[in-house]
């Protein structure tokens, strides 16, 4: 079953919008900071009403062995068969970010790489984890998943550009507390979110009051119409 929340797909573009404005640097600017490609799309899911289909995508690649390693995450996946993986999974290290210091300390974060500093220097400096082997094996025992060892990778300070996902996410949640680290989590959500869902309820006010508009100017047509000098003028009594 596809999602029911048709608002998504704005949801989803308008955090892209967000992360660029709070986390990367301007030219010219103090700071040539560039996030991630987990960071960016992982916010973009975490912004949904639900994460849908990436959500049981990261649940079978924790169940199963398959996480992608964080020093691989920098950039978007180049496997077609691990896209699913790729967003489920930087939907949950978002979420864990956030769950984990709130929303203020994930704020704090983007500032620091807008402002220039790597975005494995900037997680340590905010979270307090050694390095990025630190925060990956963190997140791997939050989740239950199974510890692989890679070789530490300096990652690179500048992600290509990243695709924009569509909204083509089913509604069913994966139950296990562990596959999921922001269930039963509601007060985390962060104030991204929440402007996300009103500038959602803005569109819709629109559309209405565009129907609106063009109700009424039908029945104008239809009035003019009916008082066209063709028609008799009322009889004057």
């Amino acid at each position: 079953m596809r999602n029911p929340d048709r608002t998504d797909t704005l949801r989803h573009e308008f955090a892209h919008t967000l992360n660029e404005t709070a986390g990367e640097g301007v030219p010219g600017e103090r700071g040539l900071g560039k996030l991630p490609s987990w960071m960016d799309e992982g916010a973009a899911v975490y912004a949904q009403s639900v994460p849908g289909e990436f959500e049981s995508d990261f649940a079978s690649a924790v169940r199963s062995g398959r996480l992608i390693p964080f020093s691989q995450m920098a950039v978007p996946t180049s496997n077609p068969n691990q896209v699913g993986v790729f967003y489920g999974q930087s939907w949950a290290m978002v979420s864990y970010l956030i769950n984990k210091g709130g929303p203020e300390a994930y704020s704090r974060l983007m500032a620091t790489i807008k402002a220039g500093k790597r975005y494995d220097q900037a997680i340590s400096e905010v979270y307090g984890f050694a390095d990025l082997n630190a925060f990956e094996s963190a997140f791997k025992s939050a989740v239950g998943a199974t510890q692989q060892t890679s070789p530490t990778v300096r990652p690179t300070t500048a992600a290509t550009p990243t695709p924009r996902a569509q909204a083509s996410a089913t509604a069913t949640r994966t139950s296990a507390a562990a596959a999921s680290p922001r269930a039963g989590d509601d007060d985390s959500v962060g104030r991204g979110t929440i402007v996300i869902g009103g500038i959602a309820v803005l569109f819709l006010l629109a559309a209405v009051f565009a129907l609106l508009i063009s109700l009424m100017m039908a029945n104008n047509r239809k009035s003019s119409a009916g008082n066209s000098p063709g028609s008799p003028p009322p009889e004057s009594r």
